[in-house]
Parts: structure tokens; C-alpha cells; sequence
């Protein structure tokens, strides 16, 4: 896969004043992955070649990154029910509250644990797994070891075996590196004397979990622990030394035309870092992941305002319907609610009720147990005749700007209605349209998007679309003073074709700054115009 933009300095925008557009004008991301797999060996093998060239992918606006080395390889084998893995290792016990790795390209993510690992069948009904090694930072390493081991177990029990119960106890230790220590003592000896403490080299962490399913029913529980670690609560903070705790749980009901999901999350300062000095978001050198309690959405306009999962102090709520209710339409709703970790049953219960939010966040983005996030999700999807087909829904947000982004309303409110439609022409052309509005008071105000998309397959697709700034906020003051007298128009023009195993796209795009979100993990991205060419191909 490769990956070419090219900038286009535009002020008014924002799009400028850094290397990209001032200097150097374009920038390239490429990966070459070549695979190997002999079944008959039990054995198969990978290596990626990563290349970076002026690349804004890491640190979208600040950083011209330019490399280029292994960006992963691995060996594996299976000997007598034995599987070892050498190399850059993808993988995460339980859900991931103690331990994940993964790549996650939107977001610049390629956290794979480079070591070993193995992972052992005792039974039907048993394995266990271990694993060690150094966290991947870009085309090199941490310097800090982490170290995982994983005991599983599944049965189905019951006079119909309808009871199947899989469960799970993890436990990860990480080493600091000395060069990482030194930096943190140096840190610490800077604090007044009353405020000094003995920084530890190893942090543990453990973990519990267990899935039960009967029938229609499935009830996933996972508990998690952390000895005293460091945690960087925010940039301009003192670090401290904490233990921490997780708490992450769901219960899911099924059957043919019908399915909710109800979803609890607490967690208690569990940051884990491979280095604690690496940054204060989750997107810096963290070991672990935390799933997300809200609704993950891919419409453009609702996306906008995603809150980014909390590891030093979060309770979150939510319950998911789907239900088709008869061949030719389905309902599909999410009720979702995040606090700071001091909220109270009672709290959950006034903000459920009180649709504008609780008065304990109007004035403070960070007062305990204040409503940080709060979701209303509802769409309809409606299949008109054999040729449309078409989706309504409206989604609700009250967003704690000033809690997630530094700067804003403690309480956002945000209004997104939205229709889509599809229309097959024939077998093999159709049609996509789409509208979304958006009304808030905050930041950059009200927007209005329309796309309109042909596909021709199994070769050609076309798109165009706009995100309209109908109405300015007052975010757009601190773009440009010129951007707040009129609205300004965010155009894409998206061509793409297909050849065989090859798809090459072409899309120029003009892209709003703002917060971009994938599972709870959230980074800034800094306003785009340019041209995009992406190369797709496997042979």
C-alpha cells in the first residue's frame, strides 16, 4: 500500500504554517508486506518493509516524520499442540484492559510487542499463553519489557450442553529501562521535598474474566488490578504514583429480528504506559486498551464530537437496540452516558432524566462525578421497493468540550439529523446520497453535508461531496477572522479504480480540524487541503 498527499496551502483554513505546506509540499506513507505459509510445515512466516517519507501520520501537524526500515516480520511453528511466535507479535488478553497490541493505521497506531511468544493447548478445555518482549515505537523500540501470560479455559456444561462458559486470568509486569528511569528521577528531584517519592521500576497488573452464554443470553464480565504506578494525569501535572483498577462488563440479549447489548465501564487510574513519560494520551506508549462506552459512528458529521476513552477516572453507560421489525424495515438506537468517576446511581438517574445534562458540569470540565458525555442515538432503515433503500435517524450529543479538548463549553449540545439513500439502478450500477446537518453553539457552529456517489463495479466509483459551514461558532475566530464572515465550503471530489488485485483511488479533499476517534482512542487532526493518491495492490 501506497499512500501520496500533496499539500495546498490554504489560511483560511488553517491549513498552513507547518513543514507540509510551507516546505514540503507532499508526503509519502508505503508498506510492502510479503507472506509465506506451508501448512504441511505447520509453520508460516511474514516480513513488512515501512517507509516514510515527510510522513504527517504520526504527529499530524507538529512532525515531518522520514524513515524507512523492517516495520514488522514474524516467525511461527506449531510443534505438538505448541505454537511459537518470533518477531512482531499482534495480539491482547481479555478485552485488553491490561495488555493489547495492535495496528490501528488511521490513527498512526502499530503498537506490536517485538519478542516471543508461546502458546500452549493442555487440552480441549485448556491453554495457556506467555509472552515477551519490547513495545514498537515507529521503526524501533521502547527500551522498557513487558512481560504477559494468559490461563484459559472453556466448557459447556448443562443437560443440553446450552451453557458454555469461556474464562480467563492474565497477569503483565513491566521493567522500566535505566535510561527511562533516570529521566523520571530527574523529574521527581525537581518537586519540593514534601512532594518527592520513590519511583518504582516494575508495575504489575492482573486480570479476570469470564464470558457465559446460555441460550440468548451472553454476560461478559472482566476485572482488572495495577500495582502503584506512575501516571502522567496531564502535561502540566506533577506525575504520581497509584494503583489502579478496571472494571468493564456487558450483557447481550438475541434472537431473530431482535438484539440489545447493555454496557458498563469504571475505570480508576489505569494508565499503563511502556514509558510513563511518553505523552499524556492513550495514543503515547500505552500497553493496554480500554473499550469505549459510547456508540463508534463513521457518518461525518456525527463523528465530529467523540469522547476518548479516560484511564485515570471514568464510569460510562450504554444500551444498544437493533430491531427489524418486519422484512422491509429496522430500528437501530443507542443510549449512552460517561462521568467522572465520583458520579452516583443518583447521578446516572438525574442525567438520564434531565435531557439537557446534570448542572454539575456547566461550569467546570472537570468536577467530580460530572456528566462528561451523554448519546442519543435513533435511525431507521427502510427498504422502499427492490431499487431504494434508505436510512433516517437523528443523533444527540452533549459533549464536555472543555473536559476533552482543553478549550470550549463544558456542555456542548449537539443536534445531527441525517438521511442516506441507495438506489440500484441495475445489477451493476447504483447510487448513494447523502444529507446531514448539524446545530450547535460551540465550536466551529452549524455545518451541512451532501454526498452523491456512483459505482460503477467491479472497476470504477465516483464521489463528490461538501461539508458547508452554514453558520460559524466561535472556534472559527481563532482560524480566521475572513472565515467567520461567510461559510466556508469543505469539498472532496473521490474517483477510485479497480483492476484486478490493484485499486488505485484519487480524492482531492478539503478537511476540517478537529478530534478523530477510532474504539475510544482519540487524536487531533489539524486541517487538510490537498490531493490524496492511494495505491492498493497484492500479487
Amino acid at each position: 500500500e501506497i499512500r501520496n498527499d500533496y499539500y495546498v496551502r490554504d489560511s483560511l483554513i488553517g491549513a498552513s504554517n507547518t513543514a507540509q505546506y510551507d516546505n514540503l509540499k507532499s508526503s509519502i506513507d508505503a508498506w510492502l508486506t510479503v507472506n509465506y505459509a506451508n501448512p504441511e510445515w505447520d509453520f508460516d512466516a511474514s516480513v513488512r518493509l515501512d517507509g516514510f517519507l515527510h510522513s504527517n501520520l504520526f504527529n499530524p501537524g507538529r512532525e515531518a516524520y522520514t524513515g524507512f526500515g523492517i516495520g514488522r516480520f514474524h516467525l511461527r511453528k506449531t510443534v505438538n499442540n505448541l505454537e511459537i511466535t518470533g518477531g512482531y507479535i499482534y495480539d491482547q488478553l481479555g478485552s485488553g484492559l491490561i495488555f493489547r497490541a495492535y495496528e490501528d493505521r488511521a490513527l498512526g497506531i502499530d503498537d506490536a510487542l517485538v519478542g516471543v511468544r508461546t502458546d500452549y493447548k493442555i487440552s480441549e478445555a485448556f491453554s495457556i499463553k506467555g509472552m515477551a518482549g519490547m513495545r514498537k515505537q515507529r521503526l524501533g523500540m521502547d527500551r522498557s519489557v513487558i512481560a504477559a501470560t494468559e490461563l484459559k479455559s472453556f466448557q459447556s456444561f448443562g443437560k443440553e450442553k446450552d451453557w458454555n462458559m469461556s474464562s480467563g486470568i492474565a497477569a503483565v509486569n513491566r521493567t522500566l529501562d535505566q535510561e527511562s528511569m533516570d529521566a523520571i528521577v530527574a523529574i521527581i528531584n525537581s518537586y519540593p521535598l514534601d512532594e518527592r517519592f520513590l519511583p518504582t521500576y516494575n508495575s504489575y497488573a492482573f486480570s479476570a474474566y469470564n464470558q457465559l452464554n446460555h441460550k440468548r443470553w451472553g454476560w461478559y464480565l472482566e476485572g482488572a488490578w495495577k500495582s502503584k504506578d506512575l501516571q502522567l494525569v496531564s502535561l502540566t501535572e506533577p506525575l504520581q504514583l497509584d494503583a489502579g483498577n478496571a472494571l468493564f462488563t456487558t450483557v447481550s440479549y438475541a434472537k431473530p429480528g431482535l438484539g440489545a447489548t447493555l454496557l458498563f465501564k469504571r475505570t480508576d487510574n489505569f494508565q499503563s504506559r511502556s514509558n510513563p513519560l511518553g505523552g499524556e494520551t492513550i495514543l503515547n506508549s500505552a500497553i493496554n486498551f480500554l473499550p469505549p462506552a459510547n456508540r463508534q459512528l463513521s457518518l461525518r458529521l456525527p463523528a465530529r464530537y467523540q469522547p476518548a476513552s479516560q484511564e485515570i477516572r471514568e464510569m460510562g453507560l450504554s444500551l444498544d437496540v437493533n430491531w427489524k421489525m418486519n422484512k422491509s424495515m429496522s430500528l437501530h438506537g443507542t443510549y449512552s452516558q460517561i462521568h467522572d468517576l465520583g458520579a452516583t446511581p443518583g447521578d446516572f438517574i438525574n442525567d438520564l432524566l434531565y435531557a439537557r445534562g446534570s448542572i454539575s458540569g456547566l461550569n467546570s470540565g472537570k468536577a467530580e462525578g460530572a456528566l462528561l458525555f451523554k448519546e442519543v442515538y435513533l435511525d431507521v432503515e427502510w427498504k422502499h421497493s427492490k431499487k431504494w433503500k434508505g436510512l433516517y435517524g437523528m443523533y444527540y450529543t452533549m459533549y464536555n468540550r472543555l473536559f476533552y479538548e482543553g478549550e470550549g463549553l463544558a456542555q456542548t449540545f449537539v443536534y445531527s439529523p441525517f438521511v442516506h439513500w441507495t438506489n440500484r439502478i441495475s445489477r451493476k450500477v447504483s447510487m448513494k446520497y447523502e444529507l446531514q446537518y448539524q446545530h450547535t453553539v460551540d465550536d466551529f457552529g452549524q455545518w451541512v453535508y451532501g454526498m452523491v456517489q456512483l459505482n460503477l463495479p467491479p472497476k470504477l466509483s465516483f464521489a463528490i461531496s461538501d461539508m458547508w459551514n452554514l453558520q460559524t461558532g466561535p472556534n472559527v475566530l481563532s482560524v480566521s477572522q475572513e472565515g467567520s464572515k461567510s461559510g466556508i465550503h469543505y469539498y472532496s471530489i473521490f474517483m477510485s479504480y479497480t483492476e484486478k488485485q490493484h485499486r488505485l483511488s484519487l480524492n482531492y479533499a478539503k478537511q476540517v480540524a478537529g478530534i478523530v476517534c477510532t474504539g475510544g482512542v482519540c487524536r487531533y487532526e489539524p486541517a487538510f487541503n490537498g490531493f490524496r493518491v492511494n495505491l492498493v495492490t497484492s500479487f
